[in-house]
């Protein structure tokens, strides 16, 4: 685990944020306007980042659905692996500035019909101790490949997500509460290696600290 410690709920979202604004804009830079940022789980065991789990390209092309299934077995087997006791979830995704005159509009849609109302952001879903934190990050582009950003919209709770985004934070909630650590063997080197091997597989990237 890396040595600088994040106590709070509010430091770790501090990490999540700083991390993902520096990947988007390298990704930006790299290959132009438009370009999204992968699913990323930043998890956590106390005051420490335990490891962080990225998803593959090809999965991103996925269905929701097959999406959200992967994120779980992920989810599930690094909390046997390393006891973890909290997941951020960063993700690319919408915000409604006006969410009366969006509520029964897809927001995808929304952002190419009211682009002053809906906004793109990226997400980050902070869930421990059965509690959630939802942040989002809004931001524009701007030529040549430069990403502007405004400030972070916190909201406490889950009222702020729509349709399917609410099922991961009652799914890590659960995954935390139900699922029990495993206790690591001797060569714990190899047992490591074993797990990314498993989750790549998935469609995952891990990389433990």
């Amino acid at each position: 685990m890396v040595d600088t410690p994040f106590p709070s709920a509010l430091d770790k979202l501090a990490l999540a944020v700083s991390s993902a604004v520096e990947v988007k804009e390298q990704t930006v830079k790299e290959y132009g306007i438009g370009e999204d940022i992968n699913i990323n789980l930043y998890t956590w065991k106390g005051a420490r980042l335990a490891a962080i789990c990225q998803m593959s390209s090809q999965l991103m092309c996925e269905s929701h659905e097959k999406r959200f299934g992967r994120v779980v077995d992920a989810s599930v087997i690094i909390r046997q692996t390393l006891g973890i006791d909290a997941i951020t979830m960063i993700a690319e995704g919408y915000l409604s500035m006006d969410p009366r005159s969006t509520e029964n509009l897809p927001l995808a849609s929304a952002f190419v019909s009211m682009p002053d109302v809906v906004k793109e952001c990226i997400t980050f879903t902070h869930v421990f101790e059965e509690n959630v934190l939802f942040m989002t990050k809004p931001y524009r582009y701007t030529v040549p490949r430069s990403v502007i950003w405004e400030d972070e919209v916190f909201t406490p709770g889950q009222t702020i997500m729509r349709g399917g985004n609410g099922k991961y934070p009652l799914m890590f909630s659960k995954v935390l509460r139900e699922v029990n650590s495993d206790e690591p063997p001797e060569d714990n080197q190899v047992y490591l290696e074993t797990i990314a091997f498993g989750l790549r597989q998935l469609g995952f990237e891990i990389t433990w600290l």
